[in-house]
């Protein structure tokens, strides 16, 4: 199923300072920057709805820069639509603001994005540690 036509009900609801690639499987996919992450993440559950984080991941793109791409999955109770957003960051630490004012689901994922990758989600509710030991270093 093609889901692009998502990015056409999105576009006028977010400042458009972001790419728009598509998947080989017709995924809609944007690209955000770290200062509009939360506008697009609020008009996706505002104006389409997209009401669930599905998911919320990171990966290491060492030795690319920026070095992180948290990606979040949105989907719809009960329907088929679905769009990833990605965000690189970079810092150190690399820093993005919380989601979970928007998606109060995305706070334990944003802690296990934070233990095991060092990103720090600003405005957490408890951000701390949720799989290593809390005396654990290493990023």
């Amino acid at each position: 199923m093609d889901q692009t036509p998502i990015l056409d009900r999105l576009r006028p609801h977010v400042p458009w300072g972001l790419t728009t690639p598509k998947d080989e499987r017709g995924r809609a996919i944007l690209l955000a920057t770290p200062g509009v992450l939360l506008e697009v993440l609020r008009a996706a559950r505002t104006h389409l709805p997209l009401d669930s984080l599905v998911d919320l991941t990171c990966w290491d793109r060492l030795p690319d820069a920026p070095r992180f791409e948290v990606v979040y999955l949105l989907g719809q109770a009960g329907g088929a639509d679905r769009l990833t957003v990605k965000v690189q960051v970079d810092g150190d630490p690399p820093r993005l603001p919380t989601a979970t004012g928007i998606y109060p689901g995305a706070a334990w994922p944003e802690r296990e994005v934070y233990d095991m990758f060092g990103v720090v989600f600003d405005g957490h509710p408890d951000l701390r540690r949720i799989l290593m030991p809390d005396d654990w270093e290493g990023h």
